[in-house]
């Protein structure tokens, strides 16, 4: 990267956030977007195992996720012609004992199916016998196509003349003359806009622009992918245990397990702690009979930023000019990303959310970050 170069937009972060916002916004202005690391999608978003769930992520981030289904289901012809999502179920199941916290679990939820004991039993016949009182079935989740998804909104940046630098961490930041500089080891470019989509270091980031930390902070999640004596069914939903011990999720005849942890932690290249593994995989086999582990494939560990409201933060911050936030989505960026974008590219260039997106009008009130603005010190 030369010195100073300057564009309209600069956005910081190329996982899910920056990638999605990037290729929107690069339709109508010059867009660059710093990764700092190798290649982009390098952390929490590669490490996805990304499912469309509606009755997820609390209200505001509901609205997000419906919004975006039409273009899973459905993609522009022009952004990318294969399937982005595919039918898959979510089923989530109360051990004996907690059959009030399944029935408000129900009750939380739309579109979904109270099924008994005996009806879990029949859909899923590896359940140990006598352990769940029942379960709800949501039909409508999606299977997502991860890097398929990124990879069509890079082709999109780059069709738009993007340009996506790596290797390119930031170091200093400041604002003069109603231009931000933004400098980093490959040299520094000057935008009027930054766009600060850099997931767990996006308090870091705000900190290099003197601007006042939100408090968010990222939690590891563990997962892995582990072989059993028995295959698993591909047609199984995925599996959630109601107390949020253990998630599942068939991969051909192997199982991706989740601990479902949120461990708080520095930004960090998280890396998957063995005992965090073999819990996961222990409270699995305490629920599905597939007989004694024979492998574990892999395991990783991601992080998901959640704001102290575990509400996403979305919107122009108060005391910079020119600094927008994109950052905290909690692990649903993925499945949120479409509408996401649009409406935080929208919201850029004309202060307002598209028509198009069916939300809430007091959603921008709910996602702007002056609700947590002054709260935490820089």
């Amino acid at each position: 990267m030369s010195n100073s170069t300057s564009y309209d937009v600069i956005v910081i972060g190329g996982g899910i956030a920056g990638i999605s916002i990037s290729a929107v916004l690069s339709s109508t202005m010059r867009v660059v977007m710093l990764e700092s690391e190798s290649v982009p999608m390098y952390h929490s978003t590669s490490r996805s195992a990304a499912m469309l769930i509606e009755n997820y992520g609390g209200s505001a981030m509901e609205q997000l996720i419906r919004a975006s289904r039409p273009f899973f289901v459905d993609p522009p012809d022009e952004f990318c012609t294969a399937p982005l999502a595919g039918r898959r179920g979510v089923l989530t199941m109360a051990e004996v004992g907690q059959e009030s916290e399944l029935q408000l679990f129900y009750d939380a939820c739309k579109g979904v199916e109270l099924l008994s004991a005996d009806q879990l039993q029949q859909r899923i016949s590896n359940l140990v016998p006598g352990k769940f009182t029942g379960g709800v079935l949501d039909s409508t989740a999606l299977d997502l196509e991860v890097d398929r998804l990124c990879q069509a909104y890079l082709r999109q940046f780059r069709r738009h003349s993007g340009k996506l630098i790596c290797n390119a961490r930031v170091t200093a930041m400041r604002r003069k003359d109603g231009q931000w500089t933004v400098k980093t080891g490959s040299g520094e470019c000057c935008a009027p806009l930054i766009v600060n989509a850099a997931g767990a270091w996006a308090d870091d980031v705000a900190a290099m622009a003197q601007i006042k930390r939100l408090g968010l902070v990222p939690h590891r999640r563990t997962a892995a992918i582990v072989a059993f004596e028995k295959p698993a069914r591909r047609e199984w939903p995925m599996l959630v245990a109601l107390d949020e011990t253990w998630y599942a999720h068939p991969e051909g005849e192997w199982m991706m397990i989740s601990l479902s942890e949120e461990t708080p932690m520095q930004p960090c290249d998280a890396w998957p702690e063995d005992i965090d593994v073999a819990t996961a995989i222990d409270n699995f086999q305490q629920a599905i009979d597939l007989g004694a582990v024979t492998k574990v494939i892999r395991s990783w560990a991601g992080l998901r930023t959640f704001a102290p409201d575990r509400c996403p933060v979305v919107g122009f911050d108060e005391s910079a000019k020119g600094f927008f936030w994109l950052a905290g989505q909690g692990g649903s960026g993925i499945h949120s990303a479409p509408a996401l974008a649009e409406a935080a590219a929208s919201l850029i260039t004309a202060n307002t959310y598209p028509e198009w997106l069916t939300i809430a009008p007091d959603l921008v009130a709910e996602l702007s970050p002056k609700r947590v603005t002054g709260e935490f010190n820089s």
